[in-house]
């Protein structure tokens, strides 16, 4: 559940970061998959938008490494400051390469020839480079295949003499579906392809098949885990479970309080019109904020720990509700768009399923103009924007 406080800040909106939630959740990983294995955050597409510098901060020595998609976020952290293992677990463009090895970035590779260049420049730079080999069991994405020529290419990465090659994973497709034959025999065509790599010479250390609705629904395999969603408390399926805490709450304000006569319409083109006298807020967030714009006209907030819904298109920077119901709202007051507020609460979920989407999609388009606001002891620890340097 979401903590009970709503922390008026003096932002225009604010994703609210609670940090005690996400060292629970970690704890909770932890215990699933055992002290002995090797976790790695995931905090591709800035920390599934919870700010991935600063989560790198506070999670610290609790996870032993961090894993995004590009080259450009693994730099990003690098330049932040962020001095532990940082894993890209996409595709390298080659022109980057001697950047992500000198600067000790690990390397996902699934081609002998990508890994050559990678070797290479590690020996141009006198030092080793680590990759993690990625082998397509049925996500039919990126990967080694799992037959003869996957096989050779894998044992040419192997031998390339300036490389690490110890780690290796594949991704689970079905795994949130907990009734699909898929990932069991994604699992045996891993296990198959890895037992064989081995009888070949290759020497193996970390294995990894995992993502967060295989966890929950499969429980562990392997001893190496690229975990993102559950950190933050949210589930990859209903039909899953877990004692996780939500770590997000999204917030805005109240910039103007009117009243409309019947008859009057609202946003543009007047998709809502006013049946009777009726009082509307405006809000200072849209969907340039990450505010999904299909929620216009059924979506709704939480303000003085009362519903008020959407009245109209949701605009880029603002959003109309009604509050004919809600005594005595202000300018300035605080509107809840994710989080607690009183006794009610509007989830992550809630807003994803009036989307026709999911609960990652929404937070991870929170935009850049929300500053995030780290929490911890119901008090506000830091605050990150990304548009005003003040706010650092």
């Amino acid at each position: 559940m979401f903590g009970g406080f709503a922390l008026d800040t003096g932002f225009r909106a604010w994703a609210e970061i609670d940090i005690d939630a996400l060292l629970h959740n970690i704890k909770i990983i932890r215990s699933a998959i055992g002290d002995e294995a090797e976790l790695i955050a995931v905090v591709k597409a800035n920390a599934y938008g919870h700010g991935d510098t600063q989560l790198c901060r506070y999670l610290g020595d609790t996870v032993q490494g961090y894993a995004v998609a590009c080259y450009d976020e693994a730099i990003g952290l690098r330049r932040t400051g962020i001095s532990g293992r940082i894993v890209i677990l996409g595709a390298i463009v080659e022109s980057c390469i001697p950047g992500a090895v000198k600067d000790n970035i690990s390397l996902t590779v699934f081609s002998a020839d990508t890994a050559k260049k990678i070797n290479d420049a590690a020996k141009a730079q006198g030092k080793r480079a680590e990759v993690f080999l990625a082998v397509d069991t049925g996500m039919s994405r990126l990967g080694l295949s799992c037959d003869e020529a996957g096989l050779c290419e894998a044992l040419k990465i192997c031998s390339c003499d300036a490389l690490d090659t110890h780690c290796i994973f594949s991704h689970p497709a079905c795994a949130d579906i907990v009734s699909s034959p898929v990932t069991g025999r994604q699992k045996k065509i891993f296990e198959t392809f890895i037992r064989v790599l081995e009888q070949h010479g290759a020497h193996i250390e970390r294995k990894c098949f995992d993502n967060s609705a295989a966890l929950l629904g499969y429980g562990r395999w392997g001893n190496l885990y690229k975990l993102g969603l559950i950190m933050h408390g949210l589930l990859p399926a209903e039909n899953l479970h877990a004692d996780l805490i939500p770590t997000l709450s999204l917030r805005t304000r109240v910039s103007q309080v009117k009243t409309l006569e019947a008859g009057e319409g609202v946003s543009y083109g007047h998709t809502f019109i006013a049946p009777r006298r009726i009082k509307t807020a405006t809000l200072c967030i849209g969907y340039a904020d990450g505010l999904p714009i299909s929620l216009s006209n059924r979506g709704g907030v939480i303000i003085k720990g009362k519903y008020a819904p959407i009245l109209g298109r949701i605009c880029m920077d603002q959003m109309i509700i009604d509050i004919s119901e809600i005594d005595d709202v202000q300018t300035g007051d605080v509107a809840t768009i994710i989080g607690r507020d009183g006794e009610l609460v509007v989830t992550v979920d809630d807003i994803a399923k009036l989307a026709d989407t999911i609960n990652y999609n929404i937070v991870c388009g929170i935009g850049m103009r929300v500053t995030r606001v780290y929490i911890k002891d119901g008090k506000q620890d830091s605050a990150y924007s990304y548009v005003n340097p003040d706010i650092r």
